[in-house]
């Protein structure tokens, strides 16, 4: 009887996974994607067919084209790798990297008792004002937000939310050293981040906006309390309107070590300087799940090749409705540099061998890297690999002003009723980036809505226009973005390999740090991948996704079983 239940309840949970991804495949492009990224990066291409064989040492798929996946492909292409990016979007930093403000102060947000109590007090006012029993001052902009009908139905909210209340009330021992090793990889990442805009005669920091004048924090400052290493300068109110007439005659405490970029135009730059050097990205391909096999199938699963797998391997595309299949041999050196790893993290000989995107399913070669880069995305790809990751999105809004140039006919706004640098008050964060002003504020748990909410947006607007009236003209042709920032439920960045799989690696989280560590991550994880010394700066197993990211079959199947049925 036992046997049975199990028997129907794999026979359940497959057909469940199926669904899943027939629910999240778009229309299918019978066009196969061709792997041309192989010859740009000095492969011996002879073609037969449909089939090309190359010979390149080192292979990396990365799933993600935002900041972090380009910083990946990036430094994983420094190192010799043959790199393609698959991404839905189509063009690089279209979503949560597109609507990041841009502040790089060297300072992390908490998981604790007060962000508890601001998350969790959203959730019980939300509650209370459905039944009538709160309302909300209408001229405070409330940071936190929460739409019922899309967490209510989510297991993995629910999950997400109890292990969030568990590290806020009740944090484990090792939690406040996983802050200060990430404290110090947040200081070790902004500085590799402005080393490489200020490479080249600083070309990437003239096009980012590149702003050093520090950051200002009024009215208390940030949303989320800050584990903040930079110096910290009490200012009076007359001081702050010195260097900082926007704001006014207001007590601020200055952090003079701050930056600001924009992530947006850092990413696209980035994008194509790795395209030039030869990385491939596949865009308009949704990436809908992802299969899995031990070591010894996983040879056996992969496409066909005229070499052994001692001189090639493959890496194949098959088209949707049985278009041709592409193949492309590809070997990953396994002796690339140092001995770099992460304690804990366990091997399993398990391997992700076939991606399935809207475009065609690519077979991977036993010894092709894959890593997630995919922010808040990543709990539902990986979890067709019954896969629990602790990350939630949370939904942040940024109005992007542009400024028009000082000779144009348009009136441009005077500078001392502009934001000079990164400045936050009453939860608004404004970045000035060169003529361009990015205004970010807002977390709304929404489940992975990425409409812009036309009632927040007119908050938003009418925040800004009442902190910086000098801006007004400009908002009526401002575009409003929204990205979704993958909250981990610990605070804690997940960067390394995944327990039991030889060649997935995952980087994610923690919520607001993405674009300003992004360089820095993206260097830790190539070094992990290519076997590289890790920096001295930090402890590495501190950020590890060991122990956090867990198999959870039958709660990833009630998660996708939801997420199909709710259409979410």
């Amino acid at each position: 009887m036992i046997r049975r239940v199990v028997v129907l309840g794999a026979a359940a949970g497959t057909a469940a996974l199926a669904a899943y991804r027939r629910a999240m495949a778009s229309t299918p492009d019978p066009t196969p994607l061709h792997p041309e990224f192989f010859r740009r990066s000095g492969g011996e291409a002879t073609v037969t067919g449909d089939t090309t064989t190359h010979h390149i040492p080192k292979t990396a798929v990365v799933l993600g084209a935002g900041t972090v996946g380009v910083s990946i492909a990036y430094q994983l292409r420094r190192r010799g790798y043959a790199v393609a990016v698959i991404d839905a979007a189509s063009s690089p930093s279209a979503e949560c990297s597109a609507a990041a403000c841009g502040g790089m102060t060297k300072s992390n947000s908490l998981v604790d008792r007060a962000a508890w109590r601001n998350v969790v007090g959203t959730l019980a006012t939300k509650v209370l004002q459905t039944m009538g029993l709160a309302t909300v001052d209408p001229d405070e902009l409330a940071y936190f937000r929460l739409e019922l009908s899309a967490v209510l139905p989510d297991p993995h909210f629910w999950r997400w939310m109890v292990q969030f209340s568990l590290n806020s009330l009740w944090p484990p021992n090792e939690l406040a050293t996983s802050q200060a090793d990430m404290l110090a990889l947040t200081d070790w990442a902004i500085e590799q981040c402005v080393a490489e805009m200020n490479a080249d005669g600083g070309r990437m920091a003239r096009h980012s906006g590149h702003n050093s004048n520090g950051a200002l924090f009024v009215n208390g400052g940030p949303s989320s309390p800050l584990y903040d290493r930079e110096r910290q300068v009490a200012l009076s109110a007359e001081e702050t309107a010195v260097i900082e007439p926007a704001v006014g005659l207001k007590p601020a405490m200055f952090n003079p070590d701050a930056r600001a970029g924009d992530s947006l135009r850092f990413t696209r730059a980035l994008a194509d300087r790795a395209a030039a050097d030869g990385v491939a990205f596949w865009l308009d391909t949704k990436i809908i799940s992802l299969e899995e096999a031990d070591c010894t199938t996983a040879t056996a699963a992969a496409a066909p090749h005229p070499h052994p797998p001692t001189s090639g391997s493959t890496l194949g595309v098959t088209g949707a409705n049985g278009a041709a299949e592409v193949t492309a041999a590809a070997q990953m050196g396994t002796a690339s540099g140092g001995e770099g790893s992460q304690g804990g993290a366990r091997s399993g000989g398990r391997r992700v061998t076939r991606i399935h995107t809207s475009r065609g399913v690519i077979n991977l070669n036993p010894d092709t890297v894959v890593v997630s880069a995919l922010g808040s995305w990543t709990p539902r790809v990986l979890s067709t690999l019954d896969l629990f990751v602790p990350v939630y999105p949370m939904k942040g809004y940024t109005i992007r002003c542009d400024l028009p140039a000082v000779d144009a006919e348009v009136t441009r706004p005077p500078e001392a009723g502009l934001p000079q640098r990164l400045v936050v008050q009453d939860h608004l964060f404004a970045a000035r980036l060169g003529d361009v002003i990015r205004f970010s504020s807002i977390g709304q748990f929404c489940g992975w809505n990425t409409a812009v909410d036309p009632t927040i947006e007119a908050e938003l607007r009418a925040l800004v226009a009442r902190l910086y009236p000098a801006v007004n003209p400009l908002l009526p042709t401002s575009i409003t973005h929204t990205g979704l920032r993958p909250f981990v439920s610990d605070g804690i960045l997940l960067a390394g390999r995944v327990d039991h799989f030889d060649n997935l690696f995952i980087n994610v989280g923690p919520g607001f740090n993405g674009w300003k560590t992004a360089i820095g991550t993206a260097d830790l994880i190539a070094r992990l991948v290519a076997k590289e010394s890790l920096p001295p700066a930090f402890d590495a197993g501190s950020v590890a996704p060991s122990g956090r990211v867990v198999h959870s079959p039958v709660w990833c199947w009630l998660s996708r079983t939801a997420w199909t049925a709710w259409g979410m």
